[in-house]
C-alpha cells in the first residue's frame, strides 16, 4: 500500500527548510565531534574508560550517559532555534500579506 505525505490544506514553500537543514547538520556535527571523542579514548586507551569519575560510576558509563543527555539537549535547542524562526517568518509573511 503506498504512503502519501501528510499536506495541510495550504500547501506552501516551506521557508524554514533552509534554516533547519543547517542548525541540524551543524548541531550533528558536535554530537558527532563529542561521540568521536568517546570513541577515540575507547581506541587509544580502553583502560582509562574504568576510571571511576562521578557517584562511583566509570567513565564509559558516565561519558554514555551523558551522551544520551547530551543528544536530548541538542534536540531541545534545535525545537527552540527552530521554533523561533517559523514564528519570525509567520509573522513576516503576515506582515507582507497584510500589506
Amino acid at each position: 500500500m503506498p504512503h502519501k505525505q501528510n499536506q495541510s490544506e495550504d500547501v506552501g514553500e516551506d521557508l524554514a527548510l533552509g534554516f533547519r537543514t543547517r542548525i541540524g547538520v551543524r548541531l550533528f556535527l558536535v554530537y558527532a565531534l563529542v561521540y568521536g571523542i568517546f570513541v577515540g579514548i575507547n581506541l587509544v586507551s580502553p583502560l582509562l574508560m574504568e576510571t571511576i569519575v562521578l557517584f562511583g560510576m566509570n567513565l564509559a558509563e558516565t561519558y554514555g550517559i551523558g551522551l544520551i543527555l547530551f543528544a536530548v539537549l541538542l534536540a531541545l535547542i534545535y525545537n527552540h532555534m527552530c521554533a523561533k524562526k517559523e514564528f519570525a517568518l509567520s509573522q513576516a509573511v503576515s506582515i507582507k500579506e497584510d500589506a
